[in-house]
């Protein structure tokens, strides 16, 4: 099915952007 696949990629997609602010935040340190 694509639903579970669309799922698993949408919270791939939110820790990416999760990840990104934190790195933005340690840069700003």
């Amino acid at each position: 099915g694509k639903i579970p696949f669309l799922k698993a990629n949408g919270r791939l997609l939110f820790l990416r952007e999760e990840i990104d602010e934190m790195v933005r935040k340690r840069d700003g340190w």
